[in-house]
């Protein structure tokens, strides 16, 4: 556990918030979004940059347009996102301009990170955001990215670019806010793994993936995602988002959720390469 004493020193953070917690029958949890805000006006203050990756939009726009779950068709699930993202992002807008801080909406897809010239044009702009003080609000693209199981150029889950983006941004913490404790070793005890050091296929087992109608990804992309950061030197914590105060919590080094602490060896620019390509 005397990793998690690090974390109050970091200085760059990347938080992942998860439909199941922004969204509920399709309405957005004004109430956890309000508390999302004060969390991280409250890093802000303490001198950390914070780089926010929403999920919604999806889970929105369909409860705009009178849909209970997601249809299976493409283009009504991109209608959706388009519909869905100007409604997230005017929420997210409102919100922080009350807290004094500026947004800055940034919508990637795969595409983004497999060519190399994407991949600095996002970097940059990135990296100008945190340096003009506004936080970059990052979602996936779905209103032009096509089915990953025909095409592969979609993560499948915001896990997957969450943690690609705290690769590319060096940051040196990656915190997935989801509706559970965290990785649980007997879910139906409620035992949560509270630290990882090493990512085995007995790790891989307990990981479950969701059969939520409008969610992607679950436990299963969370250890990928895991397995990612961490190989990138960087340390990655899953905690319910439902708790009071979680991201204080973290940041303080609590006990809570479960904490992926990095390898010892860095990542290679091949892993990255052979995970996006294995994902066409």
């Amino acid at each position: 556990m005397q990793y998690r004493k690090k974390i109050k020193h970091f200085r760059r953070i990347v938080i992942k918030v998860g439909t199941s917690l922004l969204t509920e029958k399709g309405n957005i949890r004004k109430g956890f979004l309000k508390e999302l805000v004060h969390q991280i006006k409250w890093l802000r203050d303490r001198g950390i940059e914070v780089v926010l990756v929403t999920s919604g939009a999806i889970g929105l726009g369909l409860n705009e347009l009178g849909l209970k779950k997601r249809p299976g068709k493409l283009p009504v699930e991109q209608a959706a996102a388009s519909i869905g993202q100007s409604l997230l992002m005017e929420m997210y807008h409102n919100l922080f301009r009350k807290a004094g801080i500026s947004v800055g909406q940034v919508l990637l897809t795969q595409d983004d990170f497999r060519n190399r010239q994407r991949y600095l044009n996002a970097a940059n702009t990135l990296y100008t955001l945190l340096d003009l003080k506004v936080i970059p609000i990052i979602n996936e693209n779905d209103a032009v990215a096509v089915d990953e199981l025909h095409y592969g150029n979609k993560f499948g889950d915001n896990d997957i670019l969450a943690a690609l983006l705290t690769n590319l941004l060096r940051a040196e913490l990656l915190i997935i806010l989801t509706d559970v404790e965290g990785l649980y070793k007997n879910a139906d005890k409620g035992e949560v793994i509270q630290e990882v050091t090493k990512i085995t296929p007995e790790i891989e087992r307990v990981a479950l993936g969701t059969k939520k109608d409008t969610s992607r990804g679950g436990m299963s992309s969370k250890v990928t995602a895991a397995r990612l950061v961490t190989e990138g030197s960087s340390a990655m914590v899953i905690a319910s988002g439902l708790r009071k105060k979680v991201l204080l919590k973290v940041v303080e080094g609590e006990n809570i959720g479960t904490l992926f602490i990095p390898s010892s060896k860095k990542i290679s620019k091949s892993i990255i390469d052979d995970f996006m390509n294995n994902k066409k």
